[in-house]
């Protein structure tokens, strides 16, 4: 056998055990669970849990990523490498301590936080968190917007409160922004255990420009003191055709 042939074949055996060792030594991620559900929550609440990540495979393990699929959940993880497990059953945990703030939510919600690693086959894994969040009212739309808005002409625009809890409750202050809108609703209004009521704003715009006002409803209820609600829309001259 001449060299030439002999050093192929030993690169040849070179490159396969390479690729053996490859395929052996593999990190694995392991979560202990994917999932949080916190079941019932106020949406006063602030919500704190833990996800547990382990090492399975046979080499290191790395979080390369913690990516929150949402601005209202934070996700920071203790360590971003994590040992294989050993023979002895003993490996590095990470551990993910997420935080979410539901104050913006209502009902049944579900929020995704993708985990990003090394990982040869699962590269990205989503784990979950989900709650039912109840609130007392439920505002829909939760913003008054008025699509178009002329100078000089009045217009109107609502949004539907739902008294969801089993109190009624009892308007004690309309407070505004300004007088340049009006409000259906008055001081001794009561929004009745289980039923819906209308929020109904009217403006007519002086000049042209964006349109921000803001109503609170100052509430007599055991578990809501107050209802806020943000107008928005833009006034501008009325064209031809627009100011009969």
């Amino acid at each position: 056998m001449n060299i030439t042939k002999l050093s192929a074949i030993l690169v040849s055996i070179s490159l396969l055990l390479l690729g053996m060792s490859t395929a052996i030594s593999q990190p694995k991620i392991h979560f202990v669970e994917k999932e949080i559900d916190f079941g019932k929550v106020s949406y006063r609440d602030n919500l704190k849990g833990r996800i547990y990540i382990t090492n399975t495979g046979s080499d290191t393990l790395v979080i390369t990523d913690v990516k929150p699929g949402c601005g209202c959940t934070s996700a920071p993880l203790s360590k971003n490498k994590i040992a294989p497990v050993n023979k002895e059953g003993k490996g590095d945990t990470a551990i993910v301590d997420i935080e979410w703030s539901v104050k913006n939510f209502s009902g049944n919600t579900t929020k995704s936080i993708d985990i990003i690693s090394n990982d040869p086959k699962t590269s990205k894994t989503p784990v979950f968190v989900k709650a039912n969040i109840i609130r007392p009212f439920v505002i829909q739309p939760r913003y008054i917007n008025f699509d178009k808005l002329y100078v000089g002409k009045l217009d109107s625009s609502h949004t539907v409160i739902k008294n969801t809890s089993k109190d009624d409750a009892t308007i004690l202050d309309v407070i505004k922004s300004s007088d340049k809108i009006l409000v259906n609703l008055k001081k001794g209004d009561v929004l009745k255990a289980g039923e819906s009521v209308t929020l109904t704003v009217t403006t007519t715009p002086q000049s042209a420009g964006t349109v921000r006002e803001t109503i609170q409803l100052q509430l007599k209820h055991p578990d809501e003191e107050k209802l806020d609600f943000t107008v928005y829309g833009r006034a501008i001259e009325p064209q031809a055709g627009n100011d009969k």
